[in-house]
């Protein structure tokens, strides 16, 4: 499956999607595509048998997968939305052992307003930081926005206020490099800020700064039993392996909607939750003032001194999508799909590109 991420009118929710697609190769196979088997938690001991071929499947006579997409949702970064599917550029026929491969598809995307999007626009933003987020991360044209820095609040610091002093150096480098830092202490949030607990109080409060500031990063200062994680659920789809309390700060950092839409003691649900962070989020845990400075020696040192050496040797790499060409019609007009990096990255004073703050 190929991914594609497409950029939609503000106020606005993908509807359907259709995909066209043409140019096909048929390739004659020697024997039958192996299914995917169920998938187990490492610390399962004892694994079933292999799954075995789904008769339903490797029995007909048309083509698998059925869809040729894999359904389609909207999530929202800064207020835009942002329509999510995957399309698949190949159709497999069991019974005659052939694979099609087609190396063009064309994506087309309806759209129609919402309460969902509609509220998502409290939080829109419309600057070239965000601009630049978008372009690195959808496959269609982004709008030109201008603008690339506002005053007020760019860093937030959420730690024990009995602990400021300590967390103040790093609040003076970041201050010193010209960003506008702010801190606050869990105990003023929670007596101050509306919320059924620690954790809504402290996303109330994280969402109302980033509203009215220009606010890309939060730093969360100390361990759960300080600021609280919100426990998510999930279910491996064996009916035994849920979990319903996974440790994620996603829920500080992705603003959308509350995680818990209808409202049961599980948070993080099948379409409740909010996959496109707003803002860049870490957490810094420690069991003494030694460790405090400790990690901020280091997050200075390795920014006014990088390892360069390391740096310069390290190597990633994306997956592409063959030789494929992917189109998307969407705005009324016709967008050549193009690979972009995912990394958001700032340049330093040394002329080295960092991926994140911490």
């Amino acid at each position: 499956m190929v991914w594609v991420k497409l950029l939609l009118p503000a106020g606005y929710e993908a509807g359907s999607v259709l995909v066209k697609r043409s140019q096909s190769t048929t390739y004659k196979l020697g024997g039958i595509v192996s299914p995917v088997q169920q998938q187990y938690p490492l610390s399962q001991k004892e694994i079933s048998a292999p799954t075995l071929p789904n008769p339903a499947v490797y029995e007909a006579d048309t083509a698998y997968p059925k869809e040729s997409h894999n359904a389609l949702n909207t999530h929202f970064l800064s207020g835009h939305p942002i329509a999510f599917t995957a399309v698949s550029p190949f159709e497999y026929f069991p019974t005659r052992n052939e694979l099609v491969f087609y190396s063009v598809i064309e994506v087309e995307v309806s759209y129609q307003a919402s309460a969902r999007a509609q509220d998502a626009v409290r939080l829109l933003k419309q600057d070239a930081f965000v601009q630049k987020r978008l372009q690195q991360s959808v496959d269609n044209a982004v709008p030109q926005y201008y603008g690339t820095r506002n005053d007020g609040i760019e860093y937030l610091m959420i730690v024990d206020g009995e602990k400021f002093d300590n967390w103040q150096p790093l609040a003076d480098y970041y201050d010193g490099i010209g960003m506008n830092v702010f801190m606050k202490s869990v105990s003023e949030i929670t007596s101050t800020t509306p919320g059924a607990d620690t954790q809504d109080k402290i996303r109330n409060y994280i969402i109302s700064i980033y509203q009215s500031n220009p606010l890309r990063f939060v730093l969360l200062g100390g361990d759960t039993d300080l600021i609280p994680h919100r426990g998510f659920y999930v279910n491996m789809g064996g009916g035994s392996q849920v979990d319903d309390d996974i440790p994620a700060d996603m829920y500080y950092s992705c603003l959308d909607g509350n995680w818990n839409t209808d409202g049961d003691a599980y948070w993080g649900e099948v379409m409740e939750a909010d996959l496109v962070p707003e803002l860049a989020l870490g957490r810094i845990c420690y069991n003494s003032d030694l460790e405090i400075a400790n990690q901020i020696y280091k997050i200075v040192t390795y920014q006014m001194i990088p390892v360069e050496d390391n740096i310069r040797s390290s190597c990633s790499s994306v997956n592409g999508c063959g030789t494929a060409h992917l189109g998307w019609r969407l705005y009324g007009r016709d967008d050549r799909w193009r690979k972009h990096p995912w990394l958001l990255h700032r340049r330093s004073a040394h002329g080295l590109e960092h991926s994140h703050l911490v």
